[in-house]
Protein backbone atom coordinates (compact mmCIF):
# COMPACT_ATOMS: atom_id res chain seq x y z
CA UNK A 1 0.00 0.00 0.00
CA UNK A 2 2.70 2.27 1.00
CA UNK A 3 4.28 1.76 -2.40
CA UNK A 4 1.38 2.44 -4.41
CA UNK A 5 0.40 5.57 -2.72
CA UNK A 6 4.31 6.81 -3.20
CA UNK A 7 3.42 6.00 -6.94
CA UNK A 8 0.35 8.05 -6.55
CA UNK A 9 1.57 10.94 -5.08
CA UNK A 10 4.74 11.00 -7.78
CA UNK A 11 2.11 11.42 -10.20
CA UNK A 12 0.13 13.90 -8.70
CA UNK A 13 3.14 15.52 -8.32
CA UNK A 14 4.23 15.34 -12.07
CA UNK A 15 0.79 16.14 -13.42
CA UNK A 16 0.94 19.57 -11.32
CA UNK A 17 3.99 20.26 -12.48
CA UNK A 18 3.32 19.54 -16.55
CA UNK A 19 0.28 21.62 -16.06
CA UNK A 20 1.98 24.62 -14.67
CA UNK A 21 4.87 24.37 -17.11
CA UNK A 22 2.49 25.31 -20.18
CA UNK A 23 2.24 28.66 -18.88
CA UNK A 24 1.68 31.07 -22.10
CA UNK A 25 4.54 33.15 -22.99
CA UNK A 26 2.89 35.49 -25.66
CA UNK A 27 3.36 39.13 -24.14
CA UNK A 28 -0.05 40.86 -23.57
CA UNK A 29 -1.11 43.05 -26.66
CA UNK A 30 0.38 46.82 -25.45
CA UNK A 31 -3.06 49.04 -24.46
CA UNK A 32 -3.68 52.27 -27.26
CA UNK A 33 -2.48 55.59 -25.67
CA UNK A 34 -5.27 57.60 -24.71
CA UNK A 35 -5.86 61.12 -26.39
CA UNK A 36 -5.39 64.19 -24.63
CA UNK A 37 -7.97 66.78 -25.28
CA UNK A 38 -8.56 70.12 -23.97
CA UNK A 39 -11.82 72.03 -24.03
CA UNK A 40 -13.49 72.00 -27.11
CA UNK A 41 -11.85 69.33 -28.81
CA UNK A 42 -13.59 66.09 -29.20
CA UNK A 43 -12.53 62.85 -31.60
CA UNK A 44 -14.99 62.39 -34.86
CA UNK A 45 -14.04 60.51 -37.76
CA UNK A 46 -17.36 58.36 -37.84
CA UNK A 47 -17.50 56.21 -41.34
CA UNK A 48 -13.25 56.87 -41.91
CA UNK A 49 -12.09 52.72 -41.68
CA UNK A 50 -9.55 52.89 -39.41
CA UNK A 51 -6.51 52.27 -41.22
CA UNK A 52 -7.04 55.20 -43.58
CA UNK A 53 -4.33 57.85 -43.09
CA UNK A 54 -5.72 61.05 -43.13
CA UNK A 55 -3.87 63.27 -45.02
CA UNK A 56 -6.16 66.86 -45.45
CA UNK A 57 -9.40 68.20 -44.09
CA UNK A 58 -10.77 70.98 -44.86
CA UNK A 59 -13.87 72.94 -44.75
CA UNK A 60 -15.27 75.97 -46.42
CA UNK A 61 -18.21 76.60 -43.40
CA UNK A 62 -19.48 75.02 -40.37
CA UNK A 63 -21.14 72.07 -42.00
CA UNK A 64 -19.79 70.88 -45.06
CA UNK A 65 -15.94 69.82 -45.36
CA UNK A 66 -13.92 67.01 -47.06
CA UNK A 67 -11.13 64.38 -45.72
CA UNK A 68 -8.41 62.94 -48.24
CA UNK A 69 -7.29 59.66 -47.35
CA UNK A 70 -5.56 56.53 -48.76
CA UNK A 71 -8.83 55.17 -49.20
CA UNK A 72 -9.99 57.96 -51.23
CA UNK A 73 -11.92 61.50 -50.76
CA UNK A 74 -14.58 61.35 -47.45
CA UNK A 75 -17.22 64.10 -46.97
CA UNK A 76 -19.06 65.23 -44.00
CA UNK A 77 -22.32 67.21 -44.36
CA UNK A 78 -22.97 67.57 -39.88
CA UNK A 79 -19.04 69.52 -39.42
CA UNK A 80 -17.26 66.30 -39.58
CA UNK A 81 -18.54 64.24 -37.09
CA UNK A 82 -19.61 62.02 -40.13
CA UNK A 83 -18.36 60.90 -43.02
CA UNK A 84 -19.27 59.14 -46.18
CA UNK A 85 -17.20 58.07 -49.16
CA UNK A 86 -17.30 60.89 -51.58
CA UNK A 87 -14.76 59.55 -54.55
CA UNK A 88 -12.59 56.23 -54.49
CA UNK A 89 -10.18 58.24 -56.36
CA UNK A 90 -6.35 56.98 -55.80
CA UNK A 91 -3.83 58.76 -53.76
CA UNK A 92 -5.45 61.91 -53.31
CA UNK A 93 -2.92 64.37 -50.54
CA UNK A 94 -4.59 67.92 -50.68
CA UNK A 95 -7.12 69.79 -50.71
CA UNK A 96 -8.46 73.61 -51.61
CA UNK A 97 -11.77 74.95 -51.80
CA UNK A 98 -13.89 78.01 -52.01
CA UNK A 99 -17.21 78.36 -51.58
CA UNK A 100 -18.81 74.83 -52.91
CA UNK A 101 -15.90 74.52 -55.02
CA UNK A 102 -13.27 71.89 -54.10
CA UNK A 103 -10.06 71.00 -55.54
CA UNK A 104 -8.17 67.21 -54.60
CA UNK A 105 -4.49 66.85 -55.36
CA UNK A 106 -2.12 64.01 -55.30
CA UNK A 107 0.41 61.07 -56.17
CA UNK A 108 -1.53 60.34 -59.32
CA UNK A 109 -1.21 62.93 -61.34
CA UNK A 110 -4.61 64.14 -61.42
CA UNK A 111 -6.46 67.40 -60.69
CA UNK A 112 -9.92 66.13 -59.26
CA UNK A 113 -12.74 68.89 -58.91
CA UNK A 114 -16.48 69.39 -57.55
CA UNK A 115 -18.71 72.31 -58.46
CA UNK A 116 -20.93 71.81 -55.96
CA UNK A 117 -20.71 68.65 -53.78
CA UNK A 118 -21.91 66.17 -56.05
CA UNK A 119 -20.25 66.25 -59.66
CA UNK A 120 -16.90 64.85 -59.89
CA UNK A 121 -14.26 65.72 -62.51
CA UNK A 122 -10.84 64.32 -63.27
CA UNK A 123 -8.02 65.70 -65.60
CA UNK A 124 -4.40 64.30 -65.75
CA UNK A 125 -1.61 66.28 -66.62
CA UNK A 126 2.07 66.01 -67.95
CA UNK A 127 4.43 65.84 -64.70
CA UNK A 128 8.60 65.72 -65.81
CA UNK A 129 11.07 63.75 -64.66
CA UNK A 130 8.69 60.47 -64.83
CA UNK A 131 11.53 58.37 -62.92
CA UNK A 132 11.60 60.77 -59.62
CA UNK A 133 9.64 59.90 -56.92
CA UNK A 134 9.26 63.31 -56.16
CA UNK A 135 6.40 63.42 -58.48
CA UNK A 136 2.39 64.23 -58.23
CA UNK A 137 0.61 66.87 -57.10
CA UNK A 138 1.63 68.36 -53.96
CA UNK A 139 -0.39 71.15 -53.24
CA UNK A 140 -3.16 73.22 -54.34
CA UNK A 141 -4.57 76.75 -53.83
CA UNK A 142 -8.10 78.38 -54.76
CA UNK A 143 -7.50 82.00 -55.08
CA UNK A 144 -10.91 83.03 -56.73
CA UNK A 145 -13.87 81.77 -58.38
CA UNK A 146 -11.78 81.21 -61.03
CA UNK A 147 -8.48 81.49 -60.66
CA UNK A 148 -6.42 78.28 -59.22
CA UNK A 149 -3.29 77.56 -58.35
CA UNK A 150 -1.17 73.81 -58.23
CA UNK A 151 2.28 72.71 -57.94
CA UNK A 152 3.79 69.22 -58.65
CA UNK A 153 7.63 68.23 -58.05
CA UNK A 154 8.93 70.96 -59.99
CA UNK A 155 5.96 72.96 -61.83
CA UNK A 156 3.47 75.56 -60.90
CA UNK A 157 -0.11 74.99 -62.64
CA UNK A 158 -2.69 77.61 -63.28
CA UNK A 159 -6.42 77.95 -64.44
CA UNK A 160 -7.92 80.83 -65.50
CA UNK A 161 -11.83 78.78 -66.22
CA UNK A 162 -12.61 77.47 -62.34
CA UNK A 163 -10.95 74.50 -62.53
CA UNK A 164 -11.84 73.59 -66.31
CA UNK A 165 -8.05 73.76 -67.27
CA UNK A 166 -4.99 73.98 -66.22
CA UNK A 167 -1.51 75.21 -67.76
CA UNK A 168 1.79 74.96 -66.40
CA UNK A 169 2.83 78.56 -65.94
CA UNK A 170 6.27 78.40 -64.35
CA UNK A 171 9.07 75.44 -64.17
CA UNK A 172 12.14 75.48 -61.55
CA UNK A 173 15.06 74.12 -63.31
CA UNK A 174 16.86 72.35 -60.26
CA UNK A 175 16.10 69.54 -58.97
CA UNK A 176 14.77 70.40 -55.99
CA UNK A 177 10.86 70.36 -55.71
CA UNK A 178 7.44 72.39 -54.49
CA UNK A 179 5.78 71.40 -51.60
CA UNK A 180 2.86 74.11 -50.45
CA UNK A 181 1.70 77.13 -52.46
CA UNK A 182 -0.25 79.85 -51.17
CA UNK A 183 -1.62 83.10 -52.15
CA UNK A 184 -2.71 86.31 -50.47
CA UNK A 185 -4.11 87.74 -53.48
CA UNK A 186 -4.76 86.34 -57.04
CA UNK A 187 -1.23 87.54 -58.15
CA UNK A 188 0.37 87.63 -54.78
CA UNK A 189 1.85 84.41 -53.73
CA UNK A 190 4.08 82.36 -51.51
CA UNK A 191 5.68 78.41 -52.01
CA UNK A 192 7.52 76.34 -50.03
CA UNK A 193 10.36 74.40 -51.63
CA UNK A 194 12.88 71.21 -50.36
CA UNK A 195 15.45 74.71 -50.98
CA UNK A 196 13.70 77.08 -49.37
CA UNK A 197 10.60 79.45 -49.38
CA UNK A 198 9.87 81.47 -53.06
CA UNK A 199 7.64 84.36 -53.64
CA UNK A 200 5.80 86.04 -56.86
CA UNK A 201 4.12 88.99 -57.78
CA UNK A 202 2.74 88.45 -61.10
CA UNK A 203 0.36 85.47 -60.37
CA UNK A 204 3.23 82.69 -60.96
CA UNK A 205 5.33 83.60 -64.14
CA UNK A 206 8.26 84.33 -61.69
CA UNK A 207 9.32 83.00 -58.31
CA UNK A 208 11.89 84.84 -55.80
CA UNK A 209 13.97 83.31 -52.89
CA UNK A 210 12.95 84.76 -49.37
CA UNK A 211 14.25 82.56 -47.31
CA UNK A 212 16.49 79.94 -46.93
CA UNK A 213 14.52 77.02 -45.19
CA UNK A 214 14.09 73.71 -46.36
CA UNK A 215 10.60 71.76 -46.79
CA UNK A 216 12.37 68.46 -47.20
CA UNK A 217 10.54 65.69 -47.32
CA UNK A 218 7.24 67.27 -48.29
CA UNK A 219 6.95 69.06 -44.56
CA UNK A 220 6.57 72.35 -45.40
CA UNK A 221 3.52 74.63 -45.00
CA UNK A 222 2.42 78.08 -45.23
CA UNK A 223 -0.53 80.52 -44.13
CA UNK A 224 -1.48 84.03 -43.95
CA UNK A 225 -3.19 86.20 -42.66
CA UNK A 226 -3.52 88.83 -44.99
CA UNK A 227 -0.66 90.50 -47.32
CA UNK A 228 2.33 90.98 -44.66
CA UNK A 229 1.38 88.55 -41.67
CA UNK A 230 2.44 84.93 -42.20
CA UNK A 231 3.54 81.66 -40.95
CA UNK A 232 5.70 79.24 -42.62
CA UNK A 233 7.18 76.01 -41.11
CA UNK A 234 9.79 73.87 -43.26
CA UNK A 235 9.24 70.13 -40.66
CA UNK A 236 10.67 71.30 -37.67
CA UNK A 237 11.18 75.02 -37.46
CA UNK A 238 8.08 77.89 -37.75
CA UNK A 239 8.80 81.54 -38.69
CA UNK A 240 6.62 84.64 -38.52
CA UNK A 241 6.77 87.96 -41.22
CA UNK A 242 4.77 91.16 -40.12
CA UNK A 243 6.16 92.75 -43.05
CA UNK A 244 5.10 90.81 -46.54
CA UNK A 245 8.21 88.54 -46.00
CA UNK A 246 11.20 90.89 -45.32
CA UNK A 247 12.12 90.13 -42.04
CA UNK A 248 10.80 86.75 -40.58
CA UNK A 249 11.23 85.65 -36.77
CA UNK A 250 11.54 81.97 -35.33
CA UNK A 251 8.35 81.48 -33.17
CA UNK A 252 8.52 77.50 -32.55
CA UNK A 253 10.23 74.49 -33.20
CA UNK A 254 9.55 71.07 -32.87
CA UNK A 255 11.04 67.98 -30.58
CA UNK A 256 11.57 66.54 -33.85
CA UNK A 257 11.33 66.68 -37.05
CA UNK A 258 8.29 65.60 -38.97
CA UNK A 259 4.77 66.96 -40.55
CA UNK A 260 4.27 70.61 -39.50
CA UNK A 261 1.03 72.44 -40.14
CA UNK A 262 0.59 76.43 -39.24
CA UNK A 263 -3.19 78.22 -39.50
CA UNK A 264 -3.22 81.93 -38.01
CA UNK A 265 -6.67 82.69 -37.09
CA UNK A 266 -6.48 86.10 -35.92
CA UNK A 267 -3.19 88.27 -35.36
CA UNK A 268 -3.17 86.92 -31.85
CA UNK A 269 -4.38 83.13 -32.19
CA UNK A 270 -2.14 80.59 -33.97
CA UNK A 271 -2.32 76.56 -33.99
CA UNK A 272 0.77 74.51 -34.96
CA UNK A 273 0.15 70.65 -35.06
CA UNK A 274 3.61 68.88 -34.38
CA UNK A 275 4.28 64.95 -34.98
CA UNK A 276 1.04 64.05 -32.75
CA UNK A 277 0.13 67.54 -30.76
CA UNK A 278 -1.48 70.85 -31.21
CA UNK A 279 0.04 73.81 -29.58
CA UNK A 280 -1.96 77.38 -29.26
CA UNK A 281 -0.40 80.47 -29.22
CA UNK A 282 -2.96 83.82 -27.61
CA UNK A 283 -0.29 86.14 -27.69
CA UNK A 284 0.64 85.95 -32.09
CA UNK A 285 3.23 83.26 -31.24
CA UNK A 286 5.26 84.60 -28.23
CA UNK A 287 3.92 81.51 -26.37
CA UNK A 288 2.66 78.02 -27.22
CA UNK A 289 0.27 76.01 -25.23
CA UNK A 290 -0.48 72.20 -25.92
CA UNK A 291 -4.17 71.80 -26.36
CA UNK A 292 -4.12 68.13 -28.03
CA UNK A 293 -2.48 64.98 -28.29
CA UNK A 294 -2.96 62.16 -30.44
CA UNK A 295 -1.97 59.06 -28.64
CA UNK A 296 -1.45 56.67 -31.35
CA UNK A 297 -1.52 59.23 -34.59
CA UNK A 298 0.32 61.59 -36.16
CA UNK A 299 -0.81 65.13 -36.74
CA UNK A 300 -0.72 65.86 -40.68
CA UNK A 301 -3.06 68.80 -41.16
CA UNK A 302 -5.31 71.54 -39.29
CA UNK A 303 -7.96 74.01 -40.57
CA UNK A 304 -9.60 76.55 -38.44
CA UNK A 305 -12.67 78.59 -40.36
CA UNK A 306 -12.71 80.89 -37.76
CA UNK A 307 -11.91 81.05 -34.29
CA UNK A 308 -14.43 78.65 -32.53
CA UNK A 309 -14.41 75.85 -35.20
CA UNK A 310 -11.46 73.91 -36.13
CA UNK A 311 -10.59 70.55 -37.47
CA UNK A 312 -6.98 68.29 -37.62
CA UNK A 313 -6.49 65.10 -39.27
CA UNK A 314 -3.76 62.17 -38.95
CA UNK A 315 -2.96 58.26 -39.17
CA UNK A 316 -5.80 55.43 -38.72
CA UNK A 317 -8.67 57.47 -39.97
CA UNK A 318 -8.43 59.97 -37.11
CA UNK A 319 -10.20 63.60 -37.05
CA UNK A 320 -10.42 65.55 -34.64
CA UNK A 321 -13.02 68.74 -34.47
CA UNK A 322 -13.03 72.12 -32.26
CA UNK A 323 -16.05 73.65 -31.57
CA UNK A 324 -16.69 76.22 -28.86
Amino acid sequence: MKTIIQLSLICIIFASCSKGGSTDTTPAPTPPIPDTLTSGWTKTGNGIPAGAGVSDVFFTNPATGYATTTQGIYKSADGGINWNIFNAVNLPFNIGGLGNRYFFVGGDNRIHYTNDGTDFFSKSYFLADPATPQLGFKDCFVASSSIIYACSGRYIYKSLDGGANFDSVYVFATSTYNYAIFFTSITNGWLMRSDGLYKTTNAGANWTAVLGIGGASGNGSIDFLNATTGLVADGKDVYKTTDGGVNWSPVFSAPVYGYIDVDMITASDIYISATNRIYKSVNGGSNFTQVLSSGQNGIEEIHFIDANTGWACGGNGAVYRYKQ
